[in-house]
């Protein structure tokens, strides 16, 4: 009897130990950081991000005016280098639902981290926009930084 109480207490202490390896590797991988995106390849199939968390680097434009409604848009990279895109490709930055501080935003090259959603357009809303909301982390990019590093 007390040979068969060992034995799946043996079992269940393997099983037991098993689970928490997996949760601790489930525990890692969550927190691990979101891959980086090429923004021309964001900008290209949108909605292969729609609803996911990205990282991606690019210019954020600040324009917000002391007592109007302001914009603030996130666009492209020309290049390898830290020139805006002349095609002013850019999406539109919402500060709903923000992890950080948004009172000193400012204009200048970064990598965002924030989720992607799409938002219907016009009248019909036959057409989707896409707008990066829900920001988890906006660090300014040091001078020299490709948008692949």
């Amino acid at each position: 009897m007390d040979t068969v109480f060992r034995l799946s207490s043996m079992k269940f202490s393997t099983f037991a130990i098993a689970c928490l390896m997996l949760l601790g590797c489930l525990a890692s991988y969550a927190k691990a950081p979101p891959k980086l995106v090429d923004f021309d390849r964001l900008l290209e199939k949108p909605e292969r991000f729609d609803g996911k968390v990205i990282r991606v680097r690019g210019f954020l434009l600040v324009d917000l005016p002391p007592h109007d409604v302001g914009i603030i848009k996130f666009c492209a990279l020309e290049g390898n280098g830290m020139t805006l895109s002349r095609s002013h490709r850019c999406l539109l930055v919402s500060l709903k639902d923000a992890q950080i501080g948004t009172a000193h935003l400012k204009s200048g090259w970064v990598e965002i981290t924030a989720r992607l959603v799409s938002t219907p357009v016009g009248v019909v809303g036959a057409k989707l926009s896409y707008v990066l909301t829900e920001i988890r982390k906006l660090e300014a990019m040091p001078e020299g930084t490709s948008r692949s590093d």
